[in-house]
């Protein structure tokens, strides 16, 4: 089952979780009639009913109608369940017999209503089909017989007998687990005369349910607790658990599958007994804000035999988040992890956004970690096996660690990649970058946020949302140029077309809060402005601002440093946009839509700063593969934790440091130029210019930062690529212009 789970309490909580919030009619009765109910949801789908489209059908159910909906369970796409079996087994099966085949043991250990069960089962069987096909020996009585097309059907008894030996499963939900093992029933009466309806599948005595029940179980897989254990016969899979010397299996040859994802924050919400539970009992979650999906990838190499394989797919912000860390060490100094396809800002599932990748782990040390960067489109499309990657490379487990994980950076770029990220000095140092401070965050912009329609004077003529758009007349005083992340363009933001009103007075010591009277007597017509809205802002944050100062802003953080000059970045962008405000002028929003402000140490560095900080080696630096996370579409995150770790190299000798700042202070007049233009004519002699300039700061900062001609080239490739992919082509044909040729 597939469940990207996104800061929610979905996925692992009690038993009944899916059945009890699904709240349809299919919770209700027996298990028979749970089926049938779901049968019927098929049909108003308008989907046939099938082996696949019944868990499917379930787990668009349970999406639509829980609590979970905005947090998704999503069954995972087919052919994600594809290649992430064949990728698994296919080390295992290689040169097989059918006796060796029907002696494996598979899991998934979070196996939903089955799509990854499925997948392994229809594998094997097709595996048999081709090994009599290409081998051409007799085949035995019993296991198989030709069709009148001459194509070999395997037989009813070899299909079970496949499937009692070799699939296994585990989920917290009983409805999930019920369907699971009715889609494996249609999946092996699949091709015969006669299949028996989905209800009756379940009714006792069915001995193939009974099968079934042992081998697909509802219970917790990363706690042995309540009516499962995973080393017990009668309530686990203790027959394969045990050691081969104690007549077991020693585990499990393989664990497949998509396990939940959720953080702990939201776990500790509607099972904290648990999240501190996992905290102890697992090595990987022992550090930060975990995901519940590390403690699976550590379960699943406890279940695997000596030479088992584990096939995830997962997130990839393990690889540099914090809590990640314990995760990192455990797979490095064992030497677990070795391939994974990463599917970068492209999507898999439909919602939520979640930058996933096919994680292959074994349990024997690997020889090295081999990274594909590969679009899900030439997957499903072509298959894993034969799917074009963008680039591949191996790693060094020398070169991992329990350190932030850059697996996507190219071979030929990741000496200069790692030199840089580790040499310094860095943006966020003290000398450097001491302060990079949020935008303002008021808790109600449509009352504080304000379209400028003109100014009158010293007076502004506003629009209002809070108003339903009406026009209002304020005191210019207290309504500051805002910018907002859509304005802070690349090296010189746009004219500010809003205006926040601040009702605070800002001084040398910090800011602080006008009083009523203050207001009242300066700026009336503002005054009377904040007592229409007094009722909302008073009730913001569940009321928490009814109080004598509830036309403050809830978060007043540094409110006195907007007046400084700085530089601003959008909080996301799709290409190096900072730009300079070295008059201090603008003030700006946080959080979504909104940005940052960077404090130089010194004014002075302003210039130099916007330079490196736009230049196409910076970009590169930050741009996922790099130290920023993904976002849909190719943007990426300029937050303070990735730009504050950008490696800074000013110019040594003043004249040089002055020269960066003067071609820093043509590119500002250059894009101003352009965006002022407004025949076609001069847009094109600004845009000229801008190559030329932008031009020049890349060939001073590939020479400042040591940059060979070959990584050159590399990297101004690799960014034209994605800016096109992201809608930031602007520059690109002025960035192809300047990669040298050879």
């Amino acid at each position: 089952m597939g469940k990207p789970i996104a800061d929610t309490g979905a996925g692992t909580g009690t038993d009944t979780d899916a059945a009890t919030d699904a709240g349809t009619d299919t919770d209700a009765g027996t298990d028979a009639e749970f089926l049938q109910a779901l049968v019927r949801r098929c049909k108003t789908y308008g989907v046939p009913l099938s082996a696949e489209s019944l868990g499917s059908t379930y787990e668009r159910q349970v999406a639509e109608t829980s609590r979970r909906r905005s947090g998704g369970i999503f069954y995972t796409p087919r052919f994600v369940v594809n290649a992430i079996v064949e990728r698994t087994l296919g080390p295992l099966v290689e040169g097989a017999t059918p006796e060796r085949i029907l002696n494996l043991r598979i899991v998934d250990p979070a196996c939903g209503a089955g799509s990854f069960l499925l997948g392994v089962y229809d594998y094997l069987l097709n595996w048999h089909v081709r090994y009599y096909e290409q081998t051409g020996e007799p085949i035995p009585p019993g296991v198989a017989g030709r069709d009148t097309a001459g194509k070999i059907r395997l037989s009813p008894h070899k299909k079970r007998e496949i499937l009692g030996a070799c699939i296994h499963g585990v989920d917290l939900d009983p409805r999930a687990v019920l369907v699971a093992r009715a889609s494996l029933s249609l999946k092996l009466f699949e091709g015969q005369d006669k299949t028996p309806s989905v209800a009756r599948l379940c009714e006792a005595p069915d001995p193939l349910f009974a099968e079934l029940a042992r081998n697909v179980m509802c219970g917790n897989a990363l706690i042995d607790a309540g009516a499962f254990h995973w080393t017990s016969d009668a309530a686990g899979f203790g027959r394969i658990m045990r050691s081969e010397e104690h007549g077991g299996h020693g585990g499990f040859d393989a664990v497949v599958g998509n396990p939940p994802y959720i953080r702990v924050q939201a776990l500790a919400e509607f099972a904290p007994g648990e999240a501190e539970l996992y905290r102890q009992r697992y090595t990987s979650a022992a550090e930060g804000n975990y995901d519940i999906y590390v403690a699976f990838i550590e379960r699943s190499l406890s279940l695997l035999r000596e030479g088992g394989h584990t096939g995830f797919i997962l997130p990839t912000k393990w690889w540099q988040a914090a809590y990640g860390a314990p995760l990192r060490r455990l797979l490095s100094a064992g030497r677990h992890f070795y391939e994974v396809f990463d599917f970068a800002h492209e999507q898999v599932f439909d919602d939520p956004t979640t930058y996933t990748c096919i994680s292959l782990f074994t349990k024997a040390p690997a020889k090295a970690l081999t990274y594909t960067r590969v679009s899900p489109a030439a997957i499903r499309r072509h298959g894993i096996e034969e799917a074009e990657p963008l680039w591949r490379h191996d790693l060094s487990f020398n070169e991992l660690g329990d350190g932030p994980w850059y697996l996507g950076v190219p071979k030929s770029l990741r000496h200069l990649f790692d030199r840089l990220r580790r040499e310094g000095p860095f943006l966020g140092d003290p000398a450097i970058c001491p302060r990079i401070f949020q935008g303002l965050k008021t808790s109600l912009d449509p009352v504080y946020v304000l379209d400028i329609v003109e100014p009158r004077g010293r007076d502004l003529l506003v629009r209002s949302k809070a108003l339903n758009g009406a026009e209002i007349l304020l005191e210019g005083e207290l309504l500051k140029p805002i910018a907002k992340a859509a304005e802070m363009k690349r090296y010189a933001p746009l004219a500010p077309r809003k205006a926040v009103l601040f009702p605070y007075a800002v001084t040398n010591d910090g800011a602080e809060l006008l009083t009523p009277g203050e207001i009242r007597s300066r700026c009336p017509a503002v005054w009377d402005y904040l007592k229409k809205n007094k009722k909302s802002l008073e009730a913001r944050e569940r009321g928490r601002m009814r109080h004598a100062e509830w036309y403050a802003y809830i978060y007043p953080k540094n409110l006195s440093l907007f007046r400084r000059p700085k530089l601003l970045t959008a909080d996301m962008a799709n290409q190096m946009a900072f730009s300079s405000d070295g008059a201090g002028d603008l003030y700006f929003l946080g959080g979504a839509g909104g940005g940052y402000g960077l404090l130089p140490a010194r004014p002075d560095l302003i210039p130099p700063l916007l330079a490196l900080l736009n230049s196409s080696l910076l970009e590169w630096m930050l741009r996922p593969p790099g130290l920023s996370s993904p976002f849909r579409g190719g943007w990426f995150s300029c937050e303070a934790r990735f730009i504050n770790r950008l490696p800074i190299r000013l110019p040594g000798a003043p004249a040089d440091r002055q020269a960066l700042a003067d071609v820093s202070g043509q590119a500002v007049t250059a894009h101003k130029k352009l965006r002022d233009a407004r025949s076609e004519r001069d847009k094109a002699t600004a845009a000229r210019q801008i190559e030329a300039v932008e031009g020049e700061i890349d060939d001073r900062v590939f020479r400042l930062y040591g940059v060979s001609d070959a990584e050159r080239r590399a990297i101004l490739e690799m960014i034209i690529e994605a800016r096109r992919g992201s809608g930031g082509g602007d520059y690109a044909s002025g960035l192809a212009a300047g990669c040298p040729s050879g």
